[in-house]
Parts: structure tokens; sequence; C-alpha cells
């Protein structure tokens, strides 16, 4: 679980407001037959997220962050079959 721990803290976006508060609020729990990474930031869910319009700016705002949560599994996922196969596996 160490591991998989420090993957999903190495990619957490650190805004310069909050100076890491994201990064330092990811754990992880366990339930003893499954686990849980829990993240106690209201706004973890829209650091991943694609953004659309907000009509308070009245602009198409860009999350910088996009995709971090999602691409670390996508990684984890690929070096856990790797390991298990014994050979490289390509993501296409």
């Amino acid at each position: 679980m160490p591991m998989l721990l420090e993957l999903a803290k190495s990619g957490a976006p650190v805004a310069q407001i909050n100076g890491g508060a994201l990064k330092d609020n990811i754990r992880i729990e366990d339930s003893g037959t499954s686990s849980a990474i829990v993240m106690d930031i209201w706004y973890a869910v829209y650091t991943d997220m694609k953004w659309t319009y907000n009509s308070w700016w009245k602009k198409t705002l860009v999350n910088p962050h996009e995709g971090w949560f999602t691409e670390d599994f996508i990684q984890l996922a690929l070096s856990t079959i790797e390991r298990i196969l014994g050979r490289e596996v390509k993501r296409v």
C-alpha cells in the first residue's frame, strides 16, 4: 500500500494558494477486505476533471491538472501488469 499512496501523492497538483493541501490530505483507508484512496479536500474532484464553460467568468477555463489522478492509476495498472507478465506492456 505505501507504493500506491506515494503514487497518488506524487501526481497531486500543488496550487500556489494552498501550498500542497491536496497532497497532504490523500490517504488510504484499509478495511481488511478492500482499500480506498481518500482525499479529504472538497475540491479534489475538480482537480482531475475537464472544466467547462464558467458563466461567472463568461469563458471556458482550462484545467492545468486535468487527468492527473486518472493518469497515475493507468501507470500503476500498467506497471502491475508488467510485473505479473514479466515483460513490457505498451499503452495504445
